[in-house]
């Protein structure tokens, strides 16, 4: 399975819209790039933060259509995820992001930016 997931299987509670500093279950944010979200995910064990902040700032300015968290199981430390699309890569460059943002966001089956459900709020 290349990771990570673009599509698929996905839990009936997607995730909060934002910035996660623990990793989250793919099953949740799969279900964010359904309602057209572009998540963005690092996998960096000696550290990004330089990077990091990039994307957490973007994210913030993109609430509602966006997530950031750390994901260890892919073997690139970066990737950007939309439905059906993914792009990975071993440094961050805040442009290319920038224009996989605009070309896959708001392009999942579903279209929303409300927050998930009350009953899958923890």
């Amino acid at each position: 399975m290349d990771l990570p997931p673009v599509g698929g299987d996905h839990d009936s509670c997607w995730a909060a819209w934002g910035v996660y500093e623990a990793e989250i279950g793919d099953e949740h944010w799969v279900h964010n790039m359904e309602h057209g979200a572009v998540v963005f995910l690092y996998n960096c064990p000696d550290g990004c933060a330089t990077e990091v902040e990039q994307m957490v700032q973007f994210v913030d300015a993109h609430w509602g259509t966006s997530l950031l968290a750390p994901y260890s199981l892919m073997d690139s430390k970066f990737a950007l995820a939309a439905w059906g699309v993914r792009l990975v890569s071993e440094c961050f460059d805040l442009e290319a992001a920038e224009a996989f943002y605009a070309s896959h966001v708001d392009q999942g089956p579903e279209s929303t930016s409300s927050m998930p459900p009350d009953r899958c709020m923890d």
